[in-house]
């Protein structure tokens, strides 16, 4: 049995959602307060707010003692307005943020794909080289834009921009 510890934060999410209070809503605080290793304050806490992430390591007790996968754990929620988040990243009034992401690897790609999908982001693409821009360009007209495929409906986003200089991604 684990000794809870105290010194475990508990932060609320203005962009993220825990599904911990539905996935665990029928096992009892204090059974969840040993298998993560947390207090009971903390555990109810985490049942009972889907604003409250909990930490790696109490995710990691949460997952290995009820078998859960950690991509269903936590979510982001497209609903919440990025101005209400980082209003720095907008231009006076802007409609939109500007955001360059450099590189279409894996993780760039989930970026490109879910960040161009929200109607209050712009995105601009840098990559490599005129060849990679073009078999880019060519794969987006094919599927509409970029498809990520999640649980509950594929996501696709269409960056505004692709480019190969520096100065005409992130200016642009």
């Amino acid at each position: 049995m684990k000794r809870a510890e105290t010194g475990v934060e508990l932060q609320r999410s203005k962009v993220a959602i825990s599904r911990v209070p539905a996935i665990l809503k029928m096992v009892p605080a204090w059974v969840v307060s040993r298998a993560a290793g947390i207090t009971l304050e903390q555990a109810k806490a985490i049942k009972s707010d889907a604003r409250v992430i909990p930490s790696v390591r109490v995710l990691e007790g949460l997952c290995l003692r009820f078998g859960i996968h950690p991509a269903d754990v936590v979510s982001l929620d497209s609903a919440v307005a990025l101005r209400d988040i980082a209003p720095h990243w907008f231009d006076n009034e802007s409609a939109q943020a500007k955001v360059s992401i450099c590189g279409m690897g894996n993780l760039g790609h989930a970026f490109v794909g879910f960040l161009s999908a929200r109607s209050d982001v712009s995105v601009n693409v840098l990559v490599s080289s005129e060849a990679r821009a073009n078999e880019l360009a060519h794969a987006m007209q094919s599927e509409s834009g970029i498809r990520l495929q999640c649980e509950a409906q594929d996501i696709v986003g269409r960056p505004g921009w692709l480019a190969t200089g520096f100065q005409q991604s992130v200016f642009c």
